[in-house]
């Protein structure tokens, strides 16, 4: 570039996302992880004896949860390892909250309130899938080229899944979003504002 040589690495930090040749999001998701478990430790030594639940809960959402999903549209895993990893600091932390170290994970989620985290990585692809169908936010041109709705289908707002020849690029944000966005009702992708959207998403 202008003349430098550009050293070719395996794996490089953008934003706060780590990126590997291969396409693959396990080394991400370990970072995020450890820094999450991290976080959760330090609530267990500063607040476990001292504060009720809720406020713990609260915690959890506002220091601990966000690092969990930054950005998580784009590197939603598919592997059921990074899955079980992510959701295995949520369950921890649920332990935390509710102080009952026996209980499964379902279990826990009923008690807290809370989805799973890959739940809510579906519904932050899918809002972010409605603002780029509705120009709500800026996006490369290739994915409406590659996205454009489809016409032969009963279905208007059907997207066009471009072809997969590996699973990283199956799994990645453009194909797993248009068929993720194909699963909704006319109601959901014509709703009237993101707001809205969200609402009717479940």
């Amino acid at each position: 570039m202008n003349g430098v040589p550009l050293e070719r690495v395996e794996i490089f930090k953008y934003l706060g996302v780590l990126l590997r040749s291969n396409l693959s999001w396990s080394d991400h998701i370990a970072m995020v992880c450890s820094k999450a478990r991290k976080l959760l430790g330090l609530l267990y030594r500063q607040f476990y004896n001292h504060a009720t639940p809720s406020t713990i809960k609260q915690l959890y959402l506002s220091l601990v949860r966000p690092h969990l999903e930054y950005a998580a549209p784009l590197w939603d895993p598919y592997l059921q390892k990074d899955v079980d990893a992510l959701e295995g600091v949520q369950k921890f932390a649920m332990k935390l909250i509710t102080r009952k170290w026996d209980q499964g994970y379902t279990q826990l989620m009923q008690m807290v309130d809370l989805p799973s985290l890959q739940h809510r990585r579906l519904h932050l692809k899918l809002q972010h899938m409605f603002r780029i169908i509705h120009g709500l936010c800026d996006f490369p041109s290739i994915f409406h080229e590659t996205t454009s709705y489809c016409e032969r289908r009963a279905r208007s707002h059907l997207l066009h899944q471009p072809f997969a020849r590996t699973n990283a690029f199956f799994n990645s944000f453009v194909p797993s979003g248009a068929t993720a966005w194909n699963h909704l009702t006319e109601q959901q992708v014509t709703a009237s504002s993101l707001q809205a959207f969200k609402g009717l998403l479940h």
